[in-house]
């Protein structure tokens, strides 16, 4: 009788449970269709705070898609490294040409090229402009130039930076000069880029928290009566909060998609004249956009910018709607 009578208890606990899931999983779905139905039935209201929380996060988004596309550029030429070495005005011809021999054996270099004085002095003239004055000079003043493109595994900064020092030691070398210095100052730039990308999307997200946070008290203030009766008849907290959360993610993944939409359309306005100013230096470039990891992490995040500042709104003003 005990165990029958136990058993019983277990089955009618497991019913019970069931029914609250069951009911649970009604109340959201119908609480889910009635908030889409509230924004829609504001479509002027709703849009325009889809169109300021869009804004509010395209602009952090659109810094971040501008520094990837430069660090993208940037690392183009940073496997192209170049190293120029300048002699002494006093190394002689054999002294270049051993030099020469010596630098071919260097297995860390891919290939070497020497300017010589003359060369360099027309190559001035016909870059500089001032052929006519140059031809009155009485001595070539230019010295003679190594062009060393290190091999790809000494091509990176710190394995170019490492075999500049080794190049600089040498004999009859008056200045050896990395030419992948511009690349270094650029990096040094994107990461002070880095943290101000951060900081906006830092002070942008409180601002869309802001957003949400007063449009969802200005739904408590209009659904007051409503609150107030459901709480008399035995609402709890969770209840009357649960339609307010929903209201704020929807309001969060509206302007996710609006900001991947104002970064989408304004990359492809750009790319054009992107590419062919890129063709005008012979390159293939084109923008690169928001990967699709990257549309789902802001999605993602704009809704939980929603659902926060939702929380903190309702939690901020719920007590004030206590029965007496």
């Amino acid at each position: 009788m005990a165990k029958s009578a136990t058993s019983k208890k277990n089955v009618a606990s497991s019913i019970s449970f069931k029914n609250r899931f069951d009911a649970w999983k009604k109340d959201h779905r119908r609480i889910f269709i009635e908030s889409i139905h509230r924004l829609l039935a504001r479509p002027l209201n709703s849009l325009m705070t889809w169109l300021v929380i869009g804004i509010a996060l395209a602009l952090p988004v659109g810094f971040y898609v501008a520094i990837g596309n430069v660090h993208e550029l940037s690392g183009r030429f940073e496997g192209n490294a170049q190293i120029s070495l300048f002699m002494h005005q006093r190394a002689t011809p054999q002294v270049i040409e051993r030099l020469r021999k010596e630098l071919d054996s260097w297995p860390e270099l891919m290939s070497v090229k020497v300017i010589g004085k003359d060369q360099a002095l027309d190559e001035f003239k016909a870059m500089s402009g001032f052929e006519d004055v140059l031809q009155h000079l009485q001595n070539n003043p230019l010295p003679v130039v190594f062009e060393l493109a290190p091999s790809s595994s000494w091509s990176q900064s710190k394995k170019a930076e490492e075999l500049l020092l080794r190049l600089k030691k040498l004999p009859s070398v008056d200045l050896a000069q990395l030419d992948l210095e511009w690349v270094q100052r650029l990096n040094a730039m994107l990461k002070v880029g880095q943290r101000l990308a951060l900081g906006l999307v830092i002070l942008l997200s409180s601002g869309v928290l802001l957003v949400i946070g007063n449009t969802i008290r200005l739904e408590i203030e209009n659904r007051r009566d409503e609150i107030i009766i459901v709480k008399l008849i035995g609402a709890t907290d969770s209840f009357v909060r649960r339609p307010f959360l929903y209201t704020g993610v929807f309001y969060g993944l509206g302007g996710g998609l609006i900001a991947s939409l104002i970064v989408g359309v304004g990359l492809s306005l750009l790319n054009g004249p992107v590419t062919t100013l890129a063709g005008l230096y012979q390159s293939n470039y084109t923008l690169l956009g928001l990967s699709f990891v990257d549309m789902f992490s802001l999605w993602v995040m704009a809704g939980f910018l929603g659902f926060f500042g939702a929380w903190l709104s309702v939690n901020q003003h719920l007590d004030q709607f206590e029965p007496q």
